[in-house]
């Protein structure tokens, strides 16, 4: 009489976890995992098993997935995957303040400082990946931008750009352009002097409501009379 008898389970292994989980044990996409399986006597019962791969595609940490086999003499190993996190969603940037608030024409006269706001819902925010630190804008120029850049511990990514900076920290120039009419070998007008200036800015421009560069007529009469010119640019200088 011929007797088949098996008293050891059979074998389950995990063949490949794909892609491997990154340094903080994070994936940002989908994980599939494969089973290797193996009974050295009364072989695998396929029908009864189910180690076809697994495919885990939610969100979440700690999730785990199971792998069983059965051989034909009924003796059974489930293999349970655990530790599977995954987080698809990008982590959250956005603009918190940017000062000093540009004047009325859309410039500063000073360093501007950008400050971000950070958020991830799930894997967290990396911090020593982010580049969401404060952003000073010291440069003059304009149309100038500044970027916040977060990652999450998943790997995933995301940014904002701040743009529209612009600033001017010099002064604009202003000089004497006639004054008529002349004085006399003297020094002595008879009549009404009358003064002009040229103001010029070479990055905001000259606010020419703000200024005080109009003609000045002295009609006055005296000795060692004065009077001043002022120029102001958009920026406020």
């Amino acid at each position: 009489v011929n007797f088949l008898i098996d008293k050891t389970p059979p074998t389950i292994n995990v063949a490949s976890r794909v892609p491997s989980p990154n340094s903080r044990g994070w994936n940002n996409r989908d994980v599939r995992i494969s089973y290797s399986v193996s009974d050295s006597l009364s072989d695998i019962d396929t029908g009864a098993s189910d180690f076809n791969d697994d495919l885990i595609s939610s969100e979440g940490a700690n999730q785990s997935v199971s792998g069983y086999v059965y051989d034909k003499a009924g003796n059974s190993t489930t293999m349970t995957v655990t530790n599977i996190n995954i987080d698809k969603t990008p982590s959250v940037i956005t603009l918190k303040s940017r000062l000093p608030i540009a004047n009325n024409f859309g410039w500063n006269k000073s360093d501007v400082t950008v400050k971000y706001n950070v958020s991830d819902l799930l894997s967290g925010v990396a911090t020593v990946a982010g580049g969401y630190e404060d952003d000073i804008i010291s440069v003059e120029g304009s149309g100038m931008t500044a970027v916040g850049l977060v990652c999450d511990f998943a790997g995933n990514t995301a940014s904002v750009i701040v743009d529209n900076i612009n600033i001017d920290k010099t002064n604009p120039v202003i000089t004497l352009l006639s004054r008529l009419p002349e004085a006399n070998n003297y020094g002595w007008n008879k009549n009404d002097v009358t003064i002009k200036y040229s103001v010029s800015d070479t990055l905001s421009g000259v606010d020419t409501v703000a200024g005080g560069f109009e003609n000045d007529v002295i009609n006055n009469e005296g000795q060692g009379l004065m009077v001043k010119g002022e120029g102001q640019d958009l920026a406020g200088n």
